[in-house]
């Protein structure tokens, strides 16, 4: 398993107006077509194209399988890459903005909206983009390791009646192989990972991705450490920040409290519960949450001037089981130095 994979970018055709004016003598028969090996299906007004092609991305060549039909001047446009072992544990949504970006920077394109979205418990990404000479409506799904992408390219100010029917046609089903076979997507092995540096041992269901960021505060620009798992469309984090002495002999439950504010404004989130809880002798704070889109379990402790904070965050409606067992793998051991 890889650390920090960078992002996917798959290329969006510029030529599917072309292909579509090519295409376009073909008189529309929707019928519903069915890919196994590439794990969905979806209904088209003519039998696509099928073609497989490699492309480079940032993490090397991937194999890119598209399924490319047309009416009239629109183009239809199914990709599907499977990135493998590369992308394991990768956080979903940088995935899904990676190949966003790539696909309308690639086609020259500019971003008119977006938002998140979910098939089935599988995240996913729909936006809306537009070229000089075009508009694409496309749909995301990222499964396990899988990127699938769902286009209707038409041209622009000309907008295709059907684009709903072809967009929502679109399921995923289990995928197989060439034999026939089961494609299982990667296990969860739950092991121990310790950071000494960071001073703490957490659980995790794979290996997790240590993102860095600078993070404004009122006394100056700070460092935050994630470390992140992906398991299905639940992230697993442990997350710390050093304040230094910029929370010198402040009261621990006001820094708790102003802690668990921002993460409510961050996520757009309301408060369902919270608690005082402690580790030791150090205090902390428990409490639940949930924005329009997600659910949010949440651990924060105030260790000396540095404070570390334990989240899982699941899709809104949906439990994930081993929550509680994440949370209480987190405990303190000695720091040592970096």
């Amino acid at each position: 398993m890889t650390r920090i994979p960078l992002l996917p970018r798959i290329a969006l055709a510029t030529g599917l107006l072309a292909l579509a004016s090519a295409l376009s003598a073909q008189t529309p028969e929707w019928k519903s077509y069915s890919y196994p090996t590439d794990g969905f299906h979806v209904s088209f007004p003519s039998a696509p194209k099928v073609e497989t092609s490699t492309v480079p991305t940032d993490v090397g060549q991937i194999e890119l399988h598209t399924y490319t039909t047309s009416v009239s001047e629109t183009a239809l446009y199914i990709g599907v890459s499977d990135f493998g072992a590369s992308v394991s544990g990768s956080d979903p949504d940088k995935v899904l903005q990676g190949a966003k970006n790539g696909a309308l920077s690639n086609s020259k394109s500019q971003l008119v909206s977006e938002k998140k979205i979910f098939f089935g418990e599988n995240p996913g990404l729909a936006y809306e983009g537009e070229g000089d000479a075009f508009h694409i409506s496309a749909r995301m799904a990222y499964v396990g390791s899988v990127l699938y992408q769902i286009m209707v390219v038409a041209p622009k100010g000309a907008p295709y009646h059907d684009q709903a029917r072809f967009l929502d046609s679109f399921e995923l089903v289990p995928r197989v192989d060439s034999k026939g076979k089961p494609v299982t997507a990667p296990t969860a092995e739950w092991k121990p990972y310790r950071y000494p540096s960071d001073g703490f041992t957490a659980t995790f269901p794979f290996e997790p991705d240590l993102q860095k960021q600078s993070v404004p505060t009122s006394a100056g620009a700070l460092e935050l450490r994630a470390y992140v798992a992906q398991d299905g469309a639940t992230a697993l984090m442990a997350v710390v920040c050093d304040y230094g002495t910029a929370i010198e002999g402040k009261d621990p439950d006001t820094i708790l409290d102003g802690a668990q504010g921002g993460a409510l404004t961050n996520a757009n989130a309301h408060l369902i519960t919270t608690k005082r809880i402690t580790m030791g002798v150090n205090h902390g704070v428990e409490f639940e949450s949930e924005s329009d889109q997600f659910h949010f379990n949440i651990r924060i402790f105030l260790v000396g001037a540095t404070l570390y904070q334990t989240l899982v965050v699941a899709p809104v409606k949906q439990t994930y089981e081993p929550t509680a067992r994440f949370l209480d793998s987190f405990h303190l051991i000695p720091r040592t130095e970096k």
